[in-house]
């Protein structure tokens, strides 16, 4: 199994999002850039402040200050990158024609965020369609899969999106949670439980555009799994891996609250 590399940075290091909500603050990257500027909403208002304005903000009102942890360069996941089989669920990847996903440390952390980009094709030599992390241009407008053992399924637009599955130390265990039904992938976070395989697309509200997308770590999960959802027809369990091509290359940012 591989593993996405990260390093801890200063928060002055990079510029940085902070946003409040009645249960933590959250701070983002930004651009990556080197600079003091920070951006912070409250109440509507989005205001620029310099690294000392920011910190007496935050102690001010009392307001926890994370850790901002980045992933060292980016990761590939192949299109073959069965989701569901991830950690203990491995021999899941033969039966379906793939390889096991990539996988990511996440001990102790409280929210990830995501950059992919790449393109894959899920039809290659009857079709050829190339999509990117979205699934914007697959060979349908829509796919379900059912999931597998105790790995939920996922319904979203499209095919061949970037997915997730966080899962505990003990791996996949018990019933398999309800599978998440994406009408619509705009969201500015998401809170997927164990076991509950769910989209990630290129990270941002829009195809390629838009806000970044904030995902928050369950309780008790160790690694967060990265691979594709599909099978024979685009529904159904997994399968049919064995003629898919291409890679997404995938950065993430992991942010801890002490």
């Amino acid at each position: 199994m591989a593993h996405l590399g990260r390093s801890r940075v200063r928060l002055h290091d990079f510029g940085v999002s902070v946003a409040t909500n009645p249960q933590r603050t959250v701070l983002l990257s930004t651009d990556g850039s080197r600079t003091t500027e920070f951006q912070t909403k409250l109440r509507g208002t989005t205001m620029s402040f310099g690294l000392k304005t920011v910190v007496g903000l935050v102690g001010l009102l009392g307001l926890a200050v994370p850790s901002l942890v980045l992933a060292d360069g980016s990761t590939p996941v192949n299109a073959t990158a069965v989701i569901y089989a991830a950690g203990t669920e491995g021999s899941v990847a033969s039966s379906a024609g793939g390889t096991v996903p990539v996988g990511i440390s996440v001990s102790g952390d409280s929210s990830i965020t995501f950059s992919a980009t790449g393109g894959i094709s899920l039809n290659n030599g009857t079709g050829s369609n190339f999509n990117p992390p979205d699934g914007v241009g697959a060979a349908v407008g829509s796919s379900s899969e059912t999931g597998s053992g105790s790995i939920s399924g996922i319904t979203a637009p499209n095919a061949g999106y970037l997915v997730g599955v966080f899962l505990a130390a003990g791996g996949p265990s018990g019933p398999a949670p309800t599978a998440l039904d994406f009408g619509s992938t705009s969201f500015p976070s998401l809170s997927p439980g164990l076991d509950q395989v769910f989209f990630i697309g290129d990270g941002l509200t829009g195809d390629g555009t838009g806000a970044t997308q904030l995902f928050n770590i369950p309780t008790g999960a160790t690694e967060l799994f990265l691979g594709i959802s599909d099978a024979c027809g685009y529904n159904g369990g997994p399968s049919c891996y064995s003629d898919y091509v291409g890679t997404f290359d995938v950065t993430s940012d992991l942010l801890t609250y002490p």
